[in-house]
């Protein structure tokens, strides 16, 4: 939904950077993407994600390319060659966050894998905490409109079911 946040989880290897990346580079380039009804049309658009897990150099913009992105449109700090650590500091409620959205006025923005991006002092396992640490998220998307898509890996833990997993 516009402005609003959707979570993507699922189990390692089964396809969450693909579908992102399709999302990302139908956007770009204005084309519809696996998401949309047959014949849909947009304008291309400014997007943004960010990543703490893939190698954006190595892995992630020729996968972009091969899908036809416009990589004019696709706005991405690299996170792994980040030697000052300030990228680091791009956080779910962070001014830092906060800047860099209402600067760059996205349309859309992934941030894989949540955990990259939850501020240190929450407790990931607390509904309440991580509700409280994306609000800011949601108002921020509705303000400037930017939907946001948190990709989310699954647990692995024993005896997990259903979403618990989450």
């Amino acid at each position: 939904p516009e402005g609003q946040i959707t979570l993507m989880a699922a189990d390692g290897g089964v396809g969450k950077t693909t579908i992102w990346c399709d999302v990302i580079a139908a956007l770009s380039n204005g084309t519809s993407c696996l998401l949309d009804p047959q014949g849909f049309t947009r304008k291309p658009e400014k997007v943004v994600f960010l990543t703490t897990e893939d190698s954006v150099r190595k892995k992630l913009r020729k996968k972009l390319r091969l899908m036809g992105a416009n990589m004019q449109n696709i706005i991405t700090p690299d996170f792994v060659g980040d030697k000052s650590g300030m990228l680091h500091k791009l956080k779910f409620g962070s001014s830092e966050l906060e800047e860099a959205l209402r600067y760059f006025k996205p349309i859309f923005c992934t941030f894989d894998p949540v955990q990259g991006f939850v501020p240190p002092n929450i407790n990931m396992g607390s509904r309440n905490e991580m509700r409280d640490c994306m609000a800011p998220l949601i108002s921020l998307g509705e303000e400037i409109g930017t939907t946001s898509l948190v990709i989310c890996h699954t647990n692995k833990r024993k005896g997990a079911f259903g979403r618990d997993r989450i």
